[in-house]
């Protein structure tokens, strides 16, 4: 997982809910209201940092963010929202690209017109329904760019281990010239030998043998060596995430 990627996704998600608890604080409410209310605020960043990091069941942790958004309208009225842009953010990098981006429309239209009813005027209503398109696209913007370093810094691995693996298999090529070399010496060796065998001759035998042995070793290890695939967390998206935020891939 790339580290400034992900660092820039949680300090924008902090600064956008820390920003709206400020706001929302400032409604005169109740105090169990206020808690409840600064609660859910946070609680729907932390759904959404889950969700878009795909950490357990994102799709069932869209639903929990989605009654975050909306079911705390029925106890504080006009005074809650809009919060329905993490939700978007999170619609878009979760769903498919034909469903994502009408069910983002929806929701943002959905919160616009329940500001609308509490009686919000029209600009007012604007001004909301700006904050929550704003804020889902920068999300959403920020997210799908951490997810491209990911990507990027998995294929920087494998094309690294690609190289060095074929630095060894060439390496293993030259071993191979040398290997035949002593071979063809010690067999040249032993022709000779049988006429004169000498214990000179002999010892030089050895000396090639035990060469060529390591050679052969050598280049074995280097035919051995097997790239491994990139983390899971670096990993260029598979047939189940290809869909995902499709028209930025």
């Amino acid at each position: 997982m790339n580290r400034f990627g992900w660092t820039l996704v949680l300090s924008l998600v902090c600064a956008l809910a820390a920003a709206r608890v400020g706001a929302f604080l400032q409604t005169p409410l109740p105090a169990g209201d206020t808690t409840l209310g600064a609660a859910a605020i946070v609680a729907i960043a932390a759904l959404h940092v889950a969700v878009v990091t795909r950490s357990w069941r994102p799709r069932l942790l869209l639903a929990a963010q989605a009654f975050l958004v909306f079911a705390p309208y029925l106890a504080l009225g006009g005074a809650w929202g809009p919060l329905s842009g993490f939700l978007g953010a999170a619609i878009l990098l979760t769903l498919p690209a034909p469903v994502s981006w009408p069910l983002f429309a929806v929701v943002a239209a959905s919160d616009t017109a329940i500001t609308a009813y509490h009686g919000s005027d029209a600009l007012s209503t604007a001004g909301f329904a700006i904050v929550v398109v704003n804020t889902a696209l920068s999300v959403f913007a920020v997210t799908h760019l951490a997810r491209r370093l990911d990507q990027t810094a998995g294929q920087r691995e494998r094309l690294a281990a690609l190289a060095a693996t074929r630095e060894r298999l060439e390496s293993a090529a030259r071993l191979r010239g040398t290997l035949g070399a002593e071979l063809s010496a010690i067999i040249h060796l032993i022709r000779d030998g049988q006429a004169e065998p000498t214990a000179q001759r002999l010892t030089r035998v050895a000396d090639l043998g035990r060469a060529a042995l390591a050679t052969a070793r050598t280049i074995t290890g280097a035919r051995s060596v097997t790239v491994a695939p990139p983390s899971s967390g670096c990993a260029a998206p598979g047939p189940g995430r290809s869909s995902r935020s499709s028209p930025w891939r």
